[in-house]
């Protein structure tokens, strides 16, 4: 899902969703990759998906039924990576930032953290929902955790720390 802010005529900005548009075929994107038109959770299926008009790139799964009048609300298919990464030779690396989607494309991905051992980089922020669940699954997985600095180096840190320090504010995990 890709949300880019267009400017209107008048000059004002305006949030224009790009999910499903031919946007998403780029550069080395199509020449290493393809491009997938799904959110990427635990398993598949469809979900709903909102984008906030003045922060698209906010934009997350939400529960059926979500109405919010500052946001573009759209039904999504849904993927795990388990599924569409299980006939690939190696995967080597993840990136996670998903808004509170994090634990569901965690438990999406067990089968691959498994047998490629990828390194991944996920967002992690313990207020969201499922952040206390994320963590135990990671710790279950990974043993030791950590982060990725302001400073671009890598730091040991304990799930203590994760869970009381910084509270609200993003930390970039770092596990392999």
């Amino acid at each position: 899902m890709l949300s880019s802010k267009k400017k209107a005529s008048d000059g004002s900005q305006k949030c224009k969703s790009t999910f499903g548009s031919d946007a998403l075929a780029f550069g080395e994107v199509r020449a290493r990759g393809r491009v997938l038109r799904s959110a990427v959770s635990n398993t598949s299926g469809t979900a709903t998906f909102s984008t906030p008009y003045n922060e698209p790139k906010n934009a997350r799964m939400v529960p059926a039924g979500y109405i919010s009048p500052d946001a573009e609300i759209i039904q999504v298919p849904t993927v795990a990576i388990d599924e569409i990464c299980c006939n690939e030779r190696k995967v080597d690396f993840i990136k996670v930032d998903a808004e509170g989607g994090e634990y569901q494309i965690y438990q999406g991905m067990k089968k691959i953290i498994r047998r490629d051992r990828p390194m991944i980089v996920l967002e992690f922020n313990a207020v969201r929902e499922g952040a206390a669940a994320l963590m135990d699954l990671i710790l279950e997985t990974h043993g030791t955790l950590k982060y990725l600095g302001s400073d671009g180096a890598i730091h040991d840190v304990t799930s203590e720390r994760i869970m009381s320090e910084n509270v609200g504010e993003d930390w970039l995990l770092f596990l392999h």
